[in-house]
């Protein structure tokens, strides 16, 4: 994962932005990011484009021989959206809207691509996830799905012609890929804290990539589960079913 979106805008002080390394605050070369919109919004102040072009090189520079990676341009980076001030008080954070980072998360996929391409490296995948927030979770999938990424992780909805109603399809009946895209489908997009074994064997037999969001086994899910005692506790039995059979395909 090349950047980060989510803490950026969606968590408190100080990790959030005052915690980047181009906050004002913490560095002394005069870069001064104040909001995820400049780092991730275009146009871009021309010294942060520069550092993030440098830094995105370098990345590739490093792992290129290795054939087993994926590169993801960002987390739930803003969409131009709004969230509830409800959520934001309980998220902690100030503002409610930001600026929508979809072309700058073409901008990095375009220039992963032409990297690799310009020094002869293998290709590898380059990925875009869903971004939270924005303006119409129904149309929350259309950035991925027309996007140039080779990969990509939807959120709530079915897919950029298919005006569904938010959340609950990838996980209940998730569309059949139709192999335009690689989908990494990630229960953390649209249905945390969920997951059985039917939306493993539906979303791999449907021809996509099952990933649980699973904060069980670190202690930090809460769930109505008796088997579940706080950090350190055996893993969450409720997730269990969804653990095994996200796997089971893999092996059969």
């Amino acid at each position: 994962m090349l950047f980060e979106g989510f803490s950026l805008h969606l968590t408190a002080a100080p990790d959030n932005i005052q915690g980047h390394p181009f906050h004002a605050a913490n560095n002394v070369s005069g870069v001064d990011i104040r909001s995820i919109d400049d780092y991730q919004v275009l146009p871009l102040e021309p010294r942060v484009r520069a550092i993030q072009e440098v830094y995105i090189r370098k990345v590739v520079d490093t792992v290129h021989d290795l054939p087993n990676t994926l590169y993801e341009v960002a987390n739930e980076s803003s969409g131009g959206g709004f969230i509830d001030p409800k959520f934001a008080e309980q998220m902690k954070v100030g503002a409610t809207a930001w600026g929508d980072s979809t072309e700058w998360q073409y901008w990095v996929i375009g220039l992963v691509k032409r990297y690799e391409e310009e020094k002869g490296y293998p290709k590898h995948p380059v990925g875009m996830t869903m971004q939270f927030p924005v303006p119409d979770p129904a149309r929350v999938n259309a950035p991925l799905f027309d996007g140039p990424a080779d990969w990509i992780s939807p959120g709530s909805g079915v897919g950029p012609n298919d005006e569904q109603k938010p959340g609950g399809d990838w996980l209940a009946d998730p569309p059949a890929n139709d192999g335009h895209k690689v989908v990494i489908s990630d229960t953390d997009h649209y249905a945390p804290f969920q997951g059985d074994a039917l939306w493993a064997w539906k979303s791999f037999l449907r021809g996509h990539n099952p990933i649980l969001y699973d904060l069980g086994i670190m202690g930090g899910e809460k769930p109505a589960d008796p088997a579940k005692s706080g950090p350190g506790a055996p893993p969450c039995q409720a997730s269990e079913a969804a653990r095994y059979h996200q796997l089971a395909p893999r092996i059969v």
